[in-house]
């Protein structure tokens, strides 16, 4: 058979050399269940061990401001088609935003809801039922991380890599909220080994499932489009410029085009409405370009920033002399196109967009480890023992930084005033930040029988400002203006949240304080409330109220 750049058949690589120990997945023999099923249990305990030592279970939906909205929007999906798909789905998204303001089906695309519903319809829409799924969703992408080691190089290191992946900070973070980071991450990985086997035999199945699976990441959210740099960078980066030239290599592409182009196209405007600048600009892709890469570094300790590094360098020299499988260049891709990809898109700087990436990063550590064992010639598939011994170091202190999920406090509200029979008909203002107002509105439709209260959001009523709370301006300039509008949108109760300092200085905050100090006649004082927020008790030398207070208006 003729050799070629494009052939279907590799050169294979010389028995003795380190590209011949990390060859395709599908020359290594299946391992028995008997040992897939004790590696499955140990990253489900290492997955739940996070979550519940990092107090997932018991936190409000609170730790990032898109949190409540993500759970809000699910939950509205969710009531949609328990109720039987009852008429319009617009018009039944704009009554659920009357009742509950934190609806955001357009922002982002419908695959996270999707995914929620199906959960959320057979089990509970409960806090605990939510987290278990953030839970096995992240379990997924630790399994996929595995069984993509595994064939190339052995269990063991595939064991190490998919313990990195958990082990990350960002990781556990984002497995505890419920958030698009992890669907994303699972599907973009899938995505990514797909097109690596395309490159080993170019066949369609594989480039129809990478586009099938690319769209499920950008139905879930926009930054699954970084895929779109993994075919270009992966064929880059093997030197295997004659694939360009295969017909099936455009059909992932079009599968993109039909199943995620409608959708993209038709909300393009409302989700630019959420980028941190309107346009792409020179000087935040600069930035970009040394955030986001620092971001990947910075995700583990040293020693898995090291063995990443030399994973990422062993596997595309052996990608680039053809002694490695497309696994390697597909991943490296993926690593880059999230960088270029965020470096571009001036969506927001933010280290949870690369949870896309740290799968791939964390299979390179695993080669990195399997690649200082070659070099100083330890056997496959055993690794060398100070290896081992360094490589456990660095997952443990990777590990150790534990994120914690604060954030509680509005429960008790809802349930001694919000739930009380005879507010039943109540009209709720929630002013607080943007985090402390969906925390507020997620407790609430949680806990009552839908659609119940209905709730405004002082950021909306009081003041306007953009997705990202930029361009604010107040909408009432003094106290009898406050009270009035209070009085003409008909509501009963205004939840105030004092945890948030720099927000408590914002114009509409400071005059909501001083009406109801000055005017304790319009704004009774029902109860105060402990919240937990994370945010500093004192600022300035000046001590703050840091509690809820909650007022009836007479």
């Amino acid at each position: 058979m003729k050799g070629g750049a494009d052939n279907d058949i590799r050169p294979a690589a010389p028995p003795d050399s380190p590209g011949s120990q990390i060859a395709s997945p599908i020359l290594h023999r299946r391992l028995p269940w008997v040992r897939e099923l004790p590696i499955a249990v140990l990253l489900s305990a290492a997955v739940l061990g996070f979550q519940i030592t990092g107090g997932a279970y018991g936190a409000e939906f609170g730790s990032h401001p898109d949190e409540a909205a993500h759970y809000v929007t699910g939950l509205m999906v969710r009531d949609y088609l328990a109720s039987g798909l009852p008429g319009n789905p617009m018009t039944f998204a704009e009554t659920y935003y009357e009742h509950y303001p934190k609806v955001a089906l357009g922002n982002w695309p419908p695959g996270f809801y999707a995914i929620q519903a199906a959960w959320t319809l057979p089990f509970s829409e409960g806090r605990t039922s939510l987290i278990v799924l953030m839970a096995i969703l992240t379990w997924a992408t630790a399994l996929v991380v595995y069984c993509g080691l595994r064939g190339a190089l052995g269990w063991q290191a595939a064991v190490f890599g998919a313990l990195v992946f958990v082990s990350f900070g960002l990781i556990q973070q984002y497995a505890s909220m419920v958030m698009t980071e992890m669907p994303v991450a699972l599907f973009s990985t899938l995505a990514m080994l797909a097109f690596g086997r395309w490159l080993d035999h170019q066949r369609t199945r594989d480039s129809l499932l990478f586009g099938l699976l690319a769209s499920l990441a950008i139905m879930t959210k926009g930054s699954g489009f970084a895929l779109a740099f993994v075919p270009p960078l992966a064929i880059l980066f093997t030197g295997r410029f004659a694939l360009l030239k295969r017909p099936n290599l455009a059909y992932g592409a079009v599968i993109v085009l039909v199943l995620a182009g409608p959708w993209t196209w038709a909300f393009r405007d409302v989700a630019r409405a959420g980028w941190e600048q309107p346009s792409m600009t020179l000087d935040y892709t600069l930035r970009g370009l040394v955030y986001f890469p620092e971001g990947v570094l910075r995700s583990g300790s040293i020693i898995i920033t090291t063995f990443g590094l030399l994973g990422v360098a062993w596997s595309l020299r052996g990608a680039w002399r053809r002694e490695m499988s497309g696994l390697w260049p597909a991943a490296a891709a993926l690593i880059a196109g999230v960088v270029v990809f965020h470096a571009l898109v001036p969506a927001s700087f933010g280290y949870r967009h690369l949870t896309q990436a740290l799968p791939s990063w964390a299979m390179m550590a695993a080669a990195g480890t399997v690649a200082v064992s070659h070099w100083i010639q330890v056997e496959r598939p055993a690794l060398a023992p100070l290896v081992t011994v360094v490589a456990a170091a660095g997952l443990v202190h990777t590990a150790a930084s534990l994120p914690v999920k604060h954030g509680h406090g509005f429960g008790p509200v809802i349930e001694a005033i919000v739930k009380r029979p005879d507010n039943a008909r109540a009209r709720f203002l929630i002013v607080s930040d943007a985090t402390g107002e969906g925390m507020f509105i997620a407790e609430t439709a949680m806990r009552e029988r839908r659609l119940g209260h209905v709730i405004r959001r002082g950021s909306k009523l009081l003041a306007e400002q953009a997705w990202h709370g930029g361009e604010y301006t107040a909408k009432v300039q003094t106290v009898e203006q406050m009270v009035a509008v209070l009085r003409q949108d008909r509501i009963r109760f205004v939840v105030l949240d004092q945890s948030n300092p720099s927000v408590m200085e914002m114009p509409h905050m400071r005059l909501l304080r001083h009406a109801a100090e000055s005017e304790p006649g319009a704004l009774a004082l029902v109860g105060r409330y402990p919240v937990v927020r994370g945010y500093p008790r004192e600022v300035r030398g000046q001590r703050l109220a840091t509690g809820i207070a909650v007022y009836e208006i007479r």
